[in-house]
């Protein structure tokens, strides 16, 4: 999947690939290779679990996932991190070798009263 990913080219902050892969339902795992050097590095968690029933993100609209552009050094990751606690809205900025954490929103969490309705 990284050999993949780097062949694929840069995506994420200017001459980095961010490789995503699925670790089994609704998980993904991911990694970032430096297209110019070949250098790995770990994503900013082991797994995302997608959110369970129990989260709703903030709008109907929301996408769970992973988001980046190739201009930018920040990554956004919706979903669970913890296997269905801590949900919500991740930031991160990259800084060359790793990722910092720079901002969380959790996910509102859903009772029986707002499933129903």
């Amino acid at each position: 999947m990284i050999r993949m990913t780097a062949a694929a080219g840069a995506k994420f902050a200017g001459h980095y690939a961010v490789g995503e892969w699925g670790c089994g339902t609704g998980c993904t795992q991911t990694a970032v290779v430096d297209v110019r050097t070949g250098a790995v590095y770990e994503g900013p968690f082991g797994m995302l679990p997608k959110g369970s029933i129990n989260y709703a993100a903030g709008s109907e609209d929301e996408e769970l996932g992973i988001f980046y552009q190739l201009n930018s050094r920040l990554l956004v990751a919706v979903g669970c991190p913890s296997f269905r606690e801590n949900c919500g809205t991740y930031s991160y900025e990259w800084t060359g070798t790793r990722f910092k954490q720079v901002r969380m929103v959790p996910m509102k969490r859903l009772t029986e009263l707002d499933v129903v309705h």
